[in-house]
């Protein structure tokens, strides 16, 4: 039996500022590259109809790309998006602009998108999973004043420069303000979207759902009847495609709307390239698709909200359930780990009173009381969590917790030959928290990654613990095994009370768990993969 240490490593690192991992040396050299191809790539598709053939057109989606790599990797890559702009004025462009005017504008534009960013990401601290009402309309009303503020200066830069008559400023901004609010509008929630795994795992559910195939059907034909009919017509039939939106909404949630407006936008831009419309319809057909994004964003998230509630509800009558035979419990194991801290103090007493001089008793007898009194805590606690469920927030350091869970594991990881690691940067901000329920949460979560690996015969006998910041101004942590990872069928399920995949199992560690997590304002879930992933995250 291989007898292997716990380490304990503490590295002296920033927090990361997002939710994604920054990519590093050659790879960051990668990203920028591709990103600098996907920004030129969203500014050629969508440079139709351009005003004065400078970067004004009716749907502008490189913005969108801008603000959600500031929102997801930091303000960092500022100067990237600088480059980009300026490279694309220079390629993309019919129309020859000064070098000291692109300079301006390029700037301009990554001071804008910047500033979007700090407000969504840092100001606003949105969640890129947009779960919340309050996420989507912070979005929404930052897309649309940003852009507004936005086009103020872009075209006031326009005009001054003498590359826009000033007699036409007011056309050119609204132009400019209609263009970028769409493409932000229909673009940067789906990129925010696809940044988080569980939003990825329902957009993917929802591509391969045979309704999908249904909903996409009476999209064609809505698409078919409005633009089959002649330009006059069109705008009287374009509110068909309400019906659509609200079933695929109700139906999916926010994911199938942010979906559905993006098949939207691209069916409308194949319709008006083929149709040779003119630019003034255009703009008007864009405007309307506003109203479209606004009203299925609403009613999507109030769908998931819905459904969310009613998802909390059930949890909560099982967990009630779960918590009467828990409490009965508890009850019972009190009085009798009291007697055995008492014993164990009555046997040292008596020893000490007999001139027994066995230090290896005298400690046995010591650990016997100590754990006693622990384990009688632990259910003292675990009682008033059942009677009162409101935790004692305190400024502490997640650190804290989660060392003294794993001390408590240690002896069992090093019979089992499982090795635990602990990754908590010093300068990782104090989160409020109930130390000894977050300690409480620790232990059921280590616990399940040893019984994990316990199960799997590898060779990599490893539980690591990680503790890092995200973009949302959240602690999160992070407990990983090299046992068999989690399902995605299971990954909802493991937290059901009486939900256990081991004979010996009560189903309730995970979701006492959620419980605590959730009573300090914070999520825990589970990540599918080939080896075991459960991450929590608290409000700093």
């Amino acid at each position: 039996m291989v007898m292997t240490p716990l380490l304990f490593t503490q590295e002296i690192s920033a927090p990361r500022p997002s939710a994604l991992a920054p990519p590093r040396g050659w790879g960051r050299a990668g990203f920028a590259a591709a990103f600098v191809a996907g920004y030129l790539l969203l500014d050629w598709i969508s440079f139709i109809g351009p005003m004065q053939a400078l970067n004004i057109t009716p749907w502008n989606p490189e913005p969108a790309l801008a603000v959600a790599l500031l929102v997801l990797y930091g303000q960092r890559w500022v100067p990237l998006i600088f480059l980009a702009a300026l490279i694309a004025d220079f390629l993309l462009r019919s129309v020859t602009i000064p070098f000291a005017s692109s300079l301006v504008l390029a700037a301009t534009h990554a001071a804008g998108y910047s500033a979007i960013a700090h407000l969504l990401g840092h100001r606003l601290r949105i969640k890129p999973a947009l779960q919340s009402s309050e996420d989507v309309l912070r979005v929404t009303l930052t897309i649309v004043a940003g852009a507004a503020v936005m086009g103020l200066l872009y075209v006031g830069v326009l005009t001054a420069q003498e590359l826009v008559p000033s007699t036409r400023f007011l056309a050119v901004y609204l132009r400019y303000w209609i263009g970028d609010s769409v493409g932000m509008l229909v673009t940067l929630p789906l990129l925010l979207m696809l940044s988080d795994s569980g939003r990825r795992r329902q957009l993917r559910m929802i591509a391969g759902s045979p309704i999908t195939l249904l909903q996409l059907s009476l999209v064609a034909v809505t698409l078919w009847i409005i633009f089959a009919r002649g330009h006059p017509e069109q705008f009287k039939f374009f509110y068909l495609l309400f019906l659509p939106l609200v079933w695929i909404s109700t139906r999916h949630g926010l994911a199938g709307a942010v979906g559905a407006v993006a098949v939207f936008q691209a069916s409308i831009l194949v319709g008006v390239v083929v149709g040779g419309y003119r630019a003034i319809e255009v703009y008007e057909l864009q405007a309307l698709l506003i109203a479209l994004c606004i009203t299925g964003y609403s009613l999507g998230i109030s769908v998931d909200e819905r459904r969310q509630a009613a998802d909390r509800l059930a949890r909560s009558e099982r967990l009630s359930a779960a918590g009467e035979m828990a409490t009965a419990v508890a009850h019972e194991l009190n009085q009798p780990l009291t007697a055995l801290s008492t014993y164990a103090s009555s046997v040292r007493a008596l020893m000490e009173s007999a001139g027994i001089q066995n230090q290896t008793l005298l400690d046995t007898a010591d650990k016997i009381r100590r754990t006693a009194l622990r384990s009688a805590d632990v259910v003292s606690r675990f009682r008033g969590l059942l009677a009162t469920g409101e935790p004692n927030l305190l400024p502490a350091a997640l650190s804290g917790p989660a060392w003294n869970a794993i001390c408590s594991c240690k002896e069992r990881a090093d019979i089992a030959g499982i090795r635990l690691v602990l990754d908590a940067p010093a300068d990782i901000p104090l989160v409020r928290l109930d130390p000894a329920r977050i300690e409480i949460v620790f232990r059921n979560l280590i616990g399940n990654a040893l019984e994990s690996v316990e199960r799997t015969a590898t060779q990599s006998r490893l539980v690591s613990v990680k503790i890092n910041c995200d973009a949302s101004s959240y602690a999160v942590a992070t407990i990983t095994d090299s046992g068999r990872g989690i399902p995605a069928t299971c990954a909802e399920r493991v937290f059901e009370p009486f939900f256990s995949e081991t004979p010996s199992g009560l189903g309730l560690g995970l979701a006492l768990s959620r419980a605590i997590v959730e009573s300090h304002g914070g999520r825990l879930w589970a990540e599918p993969g080939d080896h075991g992933t459960l991450k929590f995250s608290l409000p700093l």
